[in-house]
């Protein structure tokens, strides 16, 4: 197959992309799934109650929701935008900007079918439409609607995870697809910036690159990925994915459009402990990706903790908040987070510290870190001269009192040491 030029100079890494600098940490870069698990389906009053609780959160952005085209388009060409309208309505009020998740599949588009997959349901929503003029269409439709209100839209979810595209991914089957989607939407509204799914698997890129190799980095503005640690570190899903859009020649910044410790329930009976691992893993996480000049927003999944609300036995563990709204402590840890750098800008990761991995802000006249050992306790060296507070993920504050050697010691638990002007 004769290759582009991009292609060649990509493939001897002669092609990179001209990023920015990070921009500062603000709502804008700071997302989350709101209104549980229910999304569209929920009743205007939990709609409220969440953009009310993101808005004081410094939340920016809110993701929602893929399966419901049927709430939208109940029949083919019949259009009912209540449920949106509400959605998009009480976010604006809060300032809060929109991320629409478009389906793939409706009632009387799809297969109806219901399969069994390692144990789990895999419903007919699941199953991409093969109407695919319908879903164009369907598309423009909803970008036509919302121009000036949704510019945001993320095509499908988690495509290259069996339980969300019909128990077996299929790259050309996607591409199909979102080629539509990309189409109408930018019918719809020519602003529109369209994300491709996150991608669920992001450490197995077989996926994704073979989703490139067949032309799919034209259907999207923006690259995306899901981060839990059972699949990926924040790290490998990035170096990974970078690596494979350098050899096919796309260059796009990147949406973490889901990340928490657990996509499910967590994996031992110890609340408190997982509870503060999940606040740990929140600042770490945030730190070193609102760090990088490619990442452009990063969305905790999810604001509360979904399920009993869509018939699970019991709730989810991956939120901020319990299901009843109840802060968890990876709610003080995103809220100190906020109140630490909001307006900072990022300055990158902090070189040549042994055992230690910290990231660098500027906000105002001050500078901030953020640091952690990578195992058990490690030492960070102060700038001489220069006092420094030091800041607990939960916002305890204390002097960082260095040593004879000039150190002040670090944990695995992350700290902001903030040095005076």
């Amino acid at each position: 197959m004769r290759r582009s030029l991009l292609s060649l100079l990509a493939a001897a890494g002669l092609l990179r992309p001209a990023y920015a600098a990070p921009s500062e940490i603000g709502p804008a870069r700071l997302g989350t799934y709101a209104a549980g698990g229910l999304g569209l389906y929920a009743p205007r009053d939990v709609w409220e109650k969440d953009a009310e609780r993101a808005r004081k959160l410094g939340v920016g952005i809110v993701r929602f929701n893929a399966d419901a085209w049927d709430v939208l388009e109940p029949q083919k060409g019949r259009y009912q935008w209540g449920a949106l309208d509400t959605a998009v309505e009480v976010l604006k009020k809060n300032g809060i900007e929109a991320l629409f998740t478009l389906p793939i599949s409706s009632k009387w588009n799809g297969d109806g079918k219901t399969i069994k997959v390692h144990g789990f349901d895999v419903g007919p929503t699941h199953f991409p439409t093969k109407d695919l003029p319908g879903y164009r269409a369907f598309a423009k439709a909803v970008a036509a609607r919302y121009k000036g209100k949704i510019k945001y839209y993320e095509v499908w979810n988690e495509q290259d995870f069996l339980l969300f595209w019909k128990g077996k991914p299929d790259a050309a089957e996607y591409l199909a697809l979102i080629r539509e989607a990309y189409a109408g939407l930018k019918e719809g509204n020519p602003q529109a910036v369209v994300l491709m799914g996150g991608l669920a698997m992001p450490k197995s890129t077989e996926w994704f690159d073979k989703f490139l190799e067949l032309g799919g980095g034209k259907f999207f503005d923006v690259a995306n990925l899901h981060v839990y640690p059972a699949f990926a570190t924040l790290q490998e899903a990035l170096s990974v994915n970078r690596e494979v859009m350098r050899r096919h020649a796309v260059a796009k910044p990147i949406w973490i459009t889901e990340t928490s410790t657990t996509g499910l329930y967590f994996e031992t009976k110890d609340r408190e402990k997982e509870e503060a691992a999940k606040a740990v893993f929140l600042v770490k996480n945030f730190a070193a990706a609102l760090s990088q000049r490619d990442v452009e927003r990063v969305f905790w999944h999810t604001l509360r903790n979904p399920g009993k609300d869509v018939g699970f036995p019991r709730d989810m563990d991956f939120g901020l908040m319990a299901g009843d709204g109840s802060p968890l402590p990876a709610h003080r840890a995103f809220d100190v987070f906020n109140a630490e750098l909001a307006k900072a800008v990022p300055e990158g990761e902090i070189p040549g510290e042994a055992g230690i991995e910290g990231y660098r802000f500027k906000k105002g006249g001050r500078t901030i870190e953020v640091v952690w050992s990578r195992k058990g306790e490690a030492k960070r060296k102060l700038p001489k001269g220069r006092k420094a507070t030091r800041v607990t993920i939960f916002g305890e504050s204390s002097a960082a009192t260095p040593g004879a050697d000039g150190t002040v010691p670090v944990g695995v638990e992350p700290t902001y040491l903030e040095f005076d002007p």
